[in-house]
């Protein structure tokens, strides 16, 4: 028995070939492609949030779940969002504009604006990719 093979180049980005897969509604597949990136996104900031010092057990859980919610609402946004302009600019501008808040009341601008600003346009770009 032979078995015959192909010389095709196994893929790069193995989550964007199943989410390639599953592309048979695509308003469904940018609301789970959304839920995906909302999950990871806030997820990736609260693992930066672990090891910070706070005051108490309360204050931690209030600024890692207002973090959570604002990375996951980014995270959603961006797929489910057509401004009409390159998505990784679509991804930097919601990124950017939605974490302006947080930075405000916290007054640690740099760090928020930043990690929203640029996990923005990372999400941004794998919109492109699917």
């Amino acid at each position: 028995m032979r078995i015959e093979t192909t010389n095709k180049p196994k893929p790069k980005f193995e989550l964007v070939v199943f989410l390639k897969h599953v592309n048979h509604n695509q308003n469904m597949n940018k609301i789970y492609l959304g839920l995906l990136c909302g999950l990871v996104f806030g997820l990736l900031d609260i693992i930066v949030m672990l090891p910070m010092k706070y005051p108490d057990a309360r204050r931690k859980a209030e600024a890692i779940s207002s973090a959570f919610i604002d990375r996951f609402a980014i995270g959603f946004l961006i797929p489910n969002l057509e401004l009409g302009i390159n998505p990784i600019l679509t991804g930097f501008l919601v990124g950017l504009v939605l974490s302006l808040p947080s930075a405000l009341i916290t007054r640690v601008y740099a760090p928020i604006i930043g990690t929203g600003a640029v996990g923005g346009a990372v999400i941004g770009f794998v919109v492109t990719l699917i």
